[in-house]
């Protein structure tokens, strides 16, 4: 961003940067906005001016990427758009920057100081307490408690400013009360080398592991939590037991590389918790959601992968707990309520759902179901497969109100099923969708057919909700499916929004087996290797229409003057 701002002078009092909070012990995650005091000549600034995040932290990673996620999408020490969340895994001083600029590369630059304690300091002597059941306490720092109990552990943590930490490589079975009441700066986590410790749910209990109840500073990591519910079988004692449920007026909650499997839910937010960074976990075999969360504010989802069995199986009986087998009914994330949200840089897939007997399965991010008006959302550089619609921006149902808000949805990865109709709904106006590549492989559908990339989902509305504008542009479709596909269109149903004010433009589209192929412009070739990014040659290069509504490529790359159609422009 320097580079391209160089030879421009920085326009000052333009934007301010806000953080959950300036001051916190590694490892440690923290919310930030970039808040706009001023437009730089823009009508919708947050839609359309450039928002680019460095936290000076070179060696921050994610580890529970595989290693075919996109290059372009891994890096942890960035972030794109007006909001961004960031986990701080080591001690130090961070100067977090952002850049903001506009078509015309007038920019403007703030910064927060953030100061990262360490926490072998912070926790030193008795304020550190390590478990083992085995009284194997290699590792442990010196001058802690030791505990071979892992009930006296967690109870012994009963001040502020103290952590518990069990042996890697070992294996509990939890049955009693982990509830944290009152308490600032604790942290769950592992200690000595080996595999994460295993923290097992007795199937015999109704309640989630970890209930942290009016905490401010919790961090839990490096923990691997499993539950026996299996979504192969639809079986299993742990169907309504989550990893991690806070309760009352939680704030600064961190999240941090664990792994959740075989439980309810990996993570479930209830009681409007505020400041909760859930970052490099892995969720798998979950029975209802991977992450459910009733209220999000302050919360960022960074760098997860959250994945369901592919072998999980839909049936009948959808979310009737009383029925056996109890089969997996929802999708990776559900937000119900949205005040300010990111969810960036994870790696999802959905597998299975509860309407039509189990065919239809849920989107891999359902977003503020409940309509909540003046939602702030961003969501990007996230590879989301499956669900009869990839990602849903709308309310739940046709009984619940649409209201305004923002949302930016811009270079994903879309990767549809058989199961997959379209790869957006929506129903919020202030929504933008750009730089995104969807592509339906060669598949059967086994539901509906694939048919649009964007569908309006008819949902009761605010005036105002249909009125704020709404732009899909820049994006690349590929369709590729041999066997019956539909005729495709770039939107669907948009035209029966009443009063609706979209825009769509610049979007590329190869389906050459569809119907109505031949109404699409013919932009071979492209790299299939590549993410269809057009080859020379390509009438895409350079061909589309001024409109100022991207800036970026799906690899991050700032367009040129001349821009190309589609989420990509060709190699340099």
């Amino acid at each position: 961003m320097d580079e391209v701002c160089s030879s421009v002078q920085a326009t000052p009092n333009v934007v301010s940067v806000r953080a959950s909070r300036q001051t916190c012990i590694a490892p440690c995650g923290i919310f930030f906005e970039a808040a706009l005091n001023q437009s730089l000549g823009t009508e919708r600034p947050i839609h359309e001016l450039s928002f680019q995040w460095s936290f000076e932290d070179p060696a921050a990673r994610f580890e529970a990427l595989s290693n075919d996620f996109p290059e372009s999408f891994k890096d942890a020490n960035a972030a794109q758009g007006p909001l961004a969340g960031h986990v701080f895994e080591r001690p130090g001083t961070y100067e977090v920057r952002v850049w903001v600029a506009n078509r015309n590369q007038n920019y403007a630059i703030d910064s927060e100081t953030i100061t990262v304690e360490d926490p072998e300091i912070a926790y030193a002597g008795t304020r550190t307490i390590c478990y083992s059941n085995r009284g194997n306490f290699s590792g442990c720092p010196s001058g802690a408690q030791r505990f071979t109990s892992a009930v006296d552990a967690i109870r012994a943590a009963n001040q502020s400013r103290m952590r518990v930490l069990f042996r890697s490589g070992e294996e509990t079975l939890f049955s009693a009360d982990t509830s944290f009441r009152g308490l600032r700066d604790i942290q769950i986590g592992s200690f000595g080398s080996g595999a994460k410790p295993i923290l097992r749910i007795d199937g015999s209990i109704t309640r989630p592991l970890f209930t942290p109840t009016d905490t401010n500073g919790l961090t839990i990591f490096g923990l691997d939590i499993r539950g026996d519910y299996d979504p192969r079988t639809g079986m299993g004692e742990n169907f309504n037991e989550s990893g991690i449920q806070n309760v009352g007026n939680v704030l600064n909650t961190t999240i941090f590389r664990n792994r959740f499997s075989g439980l309810q839910m990996g993570v479930l937010l209830i009681d409007r918790p505020v400041g909760v960074i859930v970052a490099d976990n892995e969720i798998r075999d979950w029975y209802d959601y991977g992450i459910f969360d009733s209220f999000a504010e302050r919360t960022a989802y960074i760098g997860n992968s959250i994945k369901q069995n592919p072998n999980a199986v839909s049936g009948p009986g959808g979310t009737d707990r009383s029925i056996t087998p109890r089969w997996a009914d929802h999708g990776p994330i559900r937000t119900s309520e949205v005040s300010s949200l990111v969810i960036a840089q994870n790696d999802m897939v959905s597998t299975t759902g509860w309407s039509s007997n189990g065919q239809a399965h849920q989107p891999t991010i359902r977003y503020n179901q409940s309509g909540t008006r003046g939602h702030f959302g961003v969501i990007n550089r996230n590879r989301l497969e499956g669900g009869f619609q990839v990602v849903m921006l709308a309310t739940q149902n046709s009984s619940t109100i649409g209201n305004v808000g923002n949302v930016i949805v811009e270079r994903n990865l879309l990767i549809g099923t058989g199961n997959t109709g379209e790869f957006f709904a929506l129903s919020f106006g202030g929504t933008t969708i750009r730089n995104n590549v969807g592509i339906m492989p060669d598949v059967i559908s086994t539901l509906n057919p694939f048919w649009t990339l964007a569908l309006y989902q008819s949902r009761p509305s605010t005036v105002e909700n249909t009125r704020e504008p709404v732009v899909i542009a820049g994006n690349t479709v590929i369709q590729l499916q041999s066997r019956s596909p539909q005729e495709f269109r770039i939107l669907r149903l948009f035209e029966t929004w009443t009063n609706a004010n979209f825009r769509e433009g610049n979007n590329l589209v190869y389906a050459p087996r569809v119907p109505n192929s031949s109404g699409f412009p013919n932009y071979l070739p492209l790299n299939q290797n590549d993410y269809y990014r057009p080859l020379a040659g390509s009438s895409a290069i350079g061909s589309a229409a001024a409109d100022g509504l991207v800036f970026d490529t799906l690899d991050g790359r700032t367009r040129p003057a001349r821009a190309s159609v589609g989420a990509q422009e060709p190699s340099q």
